[in-house]
């Protein structure tokens, strides 16, 4: 019984693991929305609407990446 307690001490996280963790989870979370709209303001597309859209769904970005850039009427 003692050693099934200390296998379990064993495998816990400390806070500072958990924290680094969460920190990853967020950046990577916010990460991708950034990349997003910078790829979308460079193709003359809204870049707080691609922002958004991809921290609703992060597949997004594929589409903006592989949408062409608008052409001005006057080109």
């Amino acid at each position: 019984m003692t050693s099934h307690i200390r296998e379990c001490q064993h495998m816990s996280f400390g806070i500072w693991q958990i924290l680094i963790i969460l920190a990853v989870v967020f950046i990577c979370v916010l990460g991708l929305p950034i990349v997003s709209a910078v790829i979308a303001r460079r193709k003359g597309r809204s870049s707080v609407g691609w922002f958004i859209l991809t921290l609703i769904c992060p597949l997004a970005i594929l589409f903006i990446a592989m949408l062409a850039p608008i052409r001005n009427s006057s080109e």
